[in-house]
């Protein structure tokens, strides 16, 4: 259940290193504010390995140069519009 989830989500917090680019606003309490994130969870330990990423970036705009396209066919599809 989403219950569920959201414990486990909370529990899991003191693992997940966050860095306020902007800080909360001042009446806010920072220790309770919350930060968009994304967390990669591994299935086995990973030592020394790349993880790779397909972002989905839009084919039809610049790439910033570190990106490499895991599956051009599926962007172009992906960003093709209906």
């Amino acid at each position: 259940s989403s219950r569920v989830l959201w414990t486990l989500a909370v529990t899991q917090l003191p693992y997940v290193p966050n860095k306020f680019y902007q800080l909360p606003n001042p009446e806010e309490e920072i220790l309770t504010s919350l930060m968009r994130s994304i967390v990669y969870v591994a299935q086995r330990p990973l030592r020394d390995e790349e993880l790779f990423v397909n972002y989905r970036l839009n084919p039809k705009l610049p790439l910033p140069e570190w990106y490499s396209p895991v599956n051009s066919e599926e962007d172009a599809r992906r960003w093709t519009k209906n």
